[in-house]
C-alpha cells in the first residue's frame, strides 16, 4: 500500500496518520506529502473546529487549547 492508495480511501488522514497505517517515519511522509501536492495529486484541507478565539463556547474550543495548531488533513485529488 502506498501513500496515494491511503489517501485514496474515504475519509481524511493526518501526516501522522498515514506514517502509522504504513508504518513509515512522519519526516519521510511528509516530504511525500510535499511532492504529490506539488504534482497536483493530493491537496490539504482546510478544517476550522471552531471560531478560533478559544471562547469555550464553540466545538472546537477544546481542541484550539489542546493543541498548538491543528493537524493537516490531506485528500486525494480525483
Amino acid at each position: 500500500m502506498s501513500i496515494l492508495d491511503v489517501l485514496g480511501q474515504p475519509g481524511l488522514c493526518t501526516s501522522l496518520e498515514v506514517a502509522e497505517t504504513l508504518g513509515m517515519s512522519l519526516e519521510r511522509v511528509e516530504a511525500q506529502l510535499a511532492y504529490y501536492e506539488r504534482l497536483g495529486y493530493i491537496q490539504k484541507v482546510p478544517l476550522t473546529t471552531g471560531c478560533g478565539k478559544a471562547c469555550g463556547h464553540c466545538r472546537g474550543c477544546g481542541l484550539q487549547k489542546a493543541e498548538k495548531q491543528t493537524p493537516a488533513y490531506w485528500e486525494r485529488v480525483k
